[in-house]
């Protein structure tokens, strides 16, 4: 059964009660700028938006996964009706797997090129390491098997993950020394566009 087919809380909460959900947010929008608030409150409202990123990004990341997956079963279900092997999900699905994988390869590069400039840039020479290191992982795992994965999740998961590495980095202060020097939001615009 799918989640929408079930009567569960969560899916009448997702898509119901519109009206109590958008007096909600108009209401957190009011408090947002209503709140009085002083230096160190501030500071603890910054922690508390980090969590809160953190927790948003992990929910971000369950979702997409899921909808890898069920893409990946939906392109699978149409290579297994069609027994001739011309099927258009094999080609849709190695074509997809290829342009991933290449995506996450040439964003890879672009990620030690710019954000590692040299050798002393040793904290995001390991920050884009150890992720390269444990998507290498996740698509040893993946095919695997009992995981029901393949090589179109893992690339496109791969490409996500560095995507999201790429945008981390790019926040990093302008003056610090491993930060990519460009002309006047051009890596802005370009991680705009592959985010889009």
């Amino acid at each position: 059964t799918r989640e929408s087919d079930r009567a569960s809380i969560r899916v009448k909460i997702n898509s119901e009660y519109w009206v109590l959900k958008g007096v909600f947010w108009v209401g957190l929008m009011f408090a947002a700028f209503a709140l009085p608030m002083g230096a160190n409150d501030y500071d603890a409202l910054v922690n508390v938006f980090r969590a809160l990123a953190a927790v948003f990004l992990l929910i971000q990341a369950i979702v997409c996964l899921g909808w890898i997956y069920d893409l990946n079963d939906k392109l699978m279900e149409g290579i297994d009706e069609d027994n001739a092997g011309g099927s258009k999900s094999v080609w849709i699905l190695a074509g997809t797997s290829l342009a991933s994988y290449a995506s996450a390869l040439t964003l890879l590069v672009f990620l030690y090129k710019l954000w590692v400039p040299s050798s002393s840039c040793s904290r995001n020479n390991a920050i884009i390491t150890c992720m390269l290191v444990l998507c290498v992982a996740f698509t040893v795992i993946s095919l695997h098997g009992k995981v029901n994965g393949g090589v179109f999740t893992s690339g496109v998961t791969m490409f996500y993950c560095l995507y999201l590495i790429a945008s981390a980095l790019n926040s990093e202060p302008r003056d610090y020394s491993c930060s990519p020097v460009t002309s006047d939001g051009d890596l802005n615009s370009l991680l705009s566009f592959i985010g889009f």
